[in-house]
């Protein structure tokens, strides 16, 4: 937590310190640590920090940056929050946002994950009004009935991190079958089935049934 304290101060302190390309001022909302596919006599991959603002103006960014050598960060890509048009969370350490075309950003820390998706989802709704966004693989956090948020709560086919959310597990109907006693010779072995009601309101149980068994047959 204190090292994300840190990063987060010196994004603001790098990125938010002056009047963005419009003249207006941002403001930190969010960020992520992803790592990015790179040609492998590069390393393979690289880290770069997506940051959630908004400005003065009622806008909302999103910018890829990259931590310089002296703890710094720089704003290489831009993309306005208003174009934004989906998030699918594929896993616990990697989702998908949907701009002009579809970016996949594989992620470190599952709750930093789940912190930035929601953080995106929010601020795009109150900054966009009812412009339509397409969440995939997880519950959408303003949905009616959606419980308070401790962690990205994922839909059936994925996976659930939120405890709060968790479902206890089905209990079967019966929670145990009685055992027939050993019949008379001769007399055939009655099925065991879960105890029912007589009509006259009384549990039915076993020797009740053997007796009913025994004056129907052997009369």
């Amino acid at each position: 937590m204190a090292e994300n304290d840190s990063v987060r101060q010196r994004i603001v302190s790098s990125v938010f310190s002056k009047l963005n390309a419009a003249g207006h001022q941002e403001s930190y909302a969010s960020h992520v640590k992803i790592w990015e596919d790179v040609p492998p006599d590069e390393g393979g991959k690289k880290a770069r920090y997506i940051i959630l603002a908004r400005s003065s103006n009622g806008k909302g960014f999103i910018h890829k940056s990259k931590l310089n050598s002296n703890g710094s960060f720089s704003v290489g890509k831009t993309w306005k929050l208003e174009e934004l048009r989906g998030i699918e969370v594929i896993n616990p350490l990697a989702f998908n946002i949907t701009l002009a075309r579809t970016y996949r950003w594989q992620t470190e820390n599952e709750q930093d994950q789940a912190n930035f998706v929601i953080a995106l989802v929010r601020l795009f709704r109150s900054l966009n009004g009812g412009a339509p966004l397409q969440v995939v693989g997880f519950r959408d956090p303003d949905a009616p009935g959606t419980l308070p948020f401790f962690g990205l709560a994922y839909t059936a086919n994925t996976f659930l991190c939120d405890e709060a959310v968790r479902q206890p597990a089905k209990q079967p109907a019966y929670a145990r079958m009685e055992r027939a006693p050993t019949p008379p010779a001769g007399i055939p072995l009655i099925p065991t089935t879960p105890r029912r009601q007589h009509a006259n309101g009384q549990p039915e149980t076993m020797a009740n049934r053997l007796h009913a068994f025994e004056e129907h047959h052997l009369r």
